[in-house]
């Protein structure tokens, strides 16, 4: 009896296997690629938080450093001013470099501007804001006006204090940083003729017409 040798043919058992093994292969590549854009991103987002931090500390410093060296001096270089152009100088712009990043400063006398809390102290809320609004109506911003001030306690003599109003939020609701101070320095502010410090006395050297009429 003549045996029969059947013959097994391997090839269809190894191409899945070889087919198997490529897509485990296309599948960990893939994984892998994931997890790289993964570690990727979140690199580039810690130092771009890193950067921005960099920013802001070099920006704080920067304003310490220009109000400490600065801010004392206002009134010594508004006189310089004022002797070198010969005209009353209430205030004066420049915008100064540090560290790569732009200052806009304003040095101004605080004195040669109406006092918005003395105002409203004075002649109430309605009158008060007519006289801000016809103020502010010299930009060439509309600003909406509405005074805010917060409640102040009788002073230990008795006396009553100027009305807490400390920043313009308290004036101009609604306007932003350059709406307030104007985008050059030929534009006319509202904070040119507008203080929310100082005593309520008024500089008549360097006040304009505009405030000394409404401040009184």
């Amino acid at each position: 009896m003549k045996g029969s040798v059947t013959e097994m043919n391997p090839g269809p058992r190894r191409v899945a296997t070889r087919g198997h093994v490529l897509l485990m292969t296309l599948l960990l590549l893939a994984m892998a690629v994931v997890a790289l854009s993964g570690v990727s991103r979140a690199s580039l987002r810690r130092s771009l938080r890193a950067a921005d931090a960099r920013k802001e500390l070099q920006r704080r410093w920067g304003e310490m450093s220009l109000q400490h060296a600065l801010l004392g001096r206002a009134e010594e270089l508004l006189t310089r001013i004022e002797k070198e152009d010969k005209t009353p100088t209430p205030r004066v712009r420049a915008s100064l470099m540090l560290t790569e990043q732009t200052f806009e400063l304003t040095l101004a006398d605080e004195h040669a501007k109406v006092n918005v809390a003395e105002l409203y102290m004075r002649r109430g809320r309605p009158d008060a804001e007519r006289a801000t609004r016809g103020v502010a109506s010299t930009s060439r911003e509309t600003l909406r006006v509405r005074l805010q001030p917060l409640r102040v306690k009788p002073d230990t003599d008795g006396s009553t204090p100027l009305a807490a109003i400390g920043s313009f939020s308290q004036v101009f609701p609604d306007a932003t940083p350059q709406e307030l101070f104007g985008s050059s320095e030929l534009d006319v502010s509202p904070l040119d003729h507008l203080t929310c410090w100082g005593s309520g006395k008024l500089n008549f050297r360097r006040v304009s017409g505009i405030a000394l009429r409404e401040a009184w």
